[in-house]
């Protein structure tokens, strides 16, 4: 993993919007900074990454979506300290994230589980 010290804005515009991209394209980014604006979603960031959440209430559980994250990898892993002490104050009592292949390995080493994989099916073409 290759340590960089700051990632500039532009770039980091660039690899959110290629994250909503890969994503499906259900978001554009001004649809996250308006969702971000209202509360509806979360911020995490430092000079290397964002990560952007969002609170999932289900009958049994509260957990955070993370609903993406763009920038340096290091950079993504080192917010997880903002992101535990966000959810133990707000009684979230686990975190979900939807990730490309190659971040599995990563994430695990900062203590993710894969719990399942995530597939689309483009109903538009069927």
């Amino acid at each position: 993993m290759t340590v960089k010290t700051e990632t500039s804005k532009a770039d980091l515009y660039k690899k959110m919007e290629k994250a909503l991209r890969l994503m499906g394209s259900t978001h554009t980014l001004e649809d996250v900074v308006d969702a971000l604006k209202k509360g509806e979603m979360q911020l995490f960031y430092n000079d290397r990454a964002v990560v952007i959440t969002e609170i999932a209430v289900s009958p049994r559980r509260k957990f955070a979506n993370v609903f993406m994250s763009a920038g340096e990898l290091d950079g993504v892993i080192a917010l997880k300290g903002q992101l535990v002490k966000w959810a133990k104050d707000n009684g979230i009592e686990f975190a979900r994230a939807a990730v490309r292949p190659g971040y599995e390995k990563y994430l695990k080493d900062a203590g993710w589980k894969t719990k399942m994989v995530l597939m689309d099916f483009d109903l538009k073409g069927n």
